[in-house]
């Protein structure tokens, strides 16, 4: 991890390559019509120009440039303008321009960064298991599509360790894996809630996911002991031996 108050870039794109929280807005009280920003979401910014949006239950990914004072965000089917009026390692102040409506919002982030964006776990690559297939899949894509979805979660628990978070908090996305302080456990299947199915192109293929990942947890052959980091890395442990498990 790379603490960007400690850098001297020489221009923007160093400072806005990181992660983007949009929380409280410094308590304007403003609603939003700019569709998919709202409060409560984080943007995610990376060097290689991609970007992904998340709110508490969606994900956006896109491709996005710095034009001299502006960050453009090219989404799937809209492009949204954040003009930027002050930048630092922990606070972004922007207004939002699109069509021609236009608002100013502030977004927060903890100025931390991977020295490798691919171990970001919101790296877009890392959330291909998010996006719902529009044919259905072979068992070999769903096999990919979980190790994809083990693997976020690997790289999501290794990153709140090292940003310090007193609290792991993985409302809004997608999982039939509960972790916490005295282990991982596998959803019982009437508990799946609907984001895990759509994940998949049916129903069928959520549970044929499920039951795949049921299968290498159940045979309880993944040995994770070392505790000494805490629960938090004793479960990514866990996790990426169940990655390679599923062949």
């Amino acid at each position: 991890m790379m603490d960007l108050s400690r850098q001297n870039p020489d221009w923007k794109d160093p400072l806005l390559c990181q992660s983007w929280e949009l929380t409280d807005n410094e308590g304007t009280g403003m609603k939003f019509t700019f569709h998919p920003i709202r409060l409560f979401s984080t943007l995610h910014l990376f060097a290689d120009g991609t970007f992904l949006y998340t709110t508490t239950d969606s994900i956006y990914p896109g491709k996005w440039i710095h034009d001299q004072e502006d960050i453009v965000l090219q989404f799937q089917n809209t492009r949204i303008t954040l003009s930027i009026r002050k930048v630092s390692e922990e606070k972004l102040k922007v207004f939002i321009r699109k069509n021609y409506q236009s608002q100013e919002i502030t977004f927060s982030s903890d100025g931390i960064v991977h020295k490798n964006p691919e171990n970001d776990p919101w790296y877009p690559a890392n959330n291909t298991w998010r996006i719902k297939p529009q044919a259905p899949e072979s068992n070999g894509q769903i096999k990919e599509r979980i190790k994809n979805y083990l693997h976020f979660f690997s790289l999501f628990l290794r990153d709140n360790k090292k940003r310090d978070k007193s609290i792991v908090d993985w409302r809004g996305i997608p999982t039939v894996i509960g972790f916490y302080s005295n282990g991982i456990s596998l959803y019982q299947a009437d508990k799946i809630e609907d984001a895990w199915y759509n994940c998949f192109y049916s129903d069928d293929q959520a549970m044929t996911a499920y039951n795949m990942i049921k299968g290498v947890m159940d045979n309880k052959s993944i040995n994770c002991k070392d505790d000494s980091q805490g629960w938090v890395m004793l479960d990514a442990c866990f996790l990426e031996g169940v990655y390679s498990e599923i062949k």
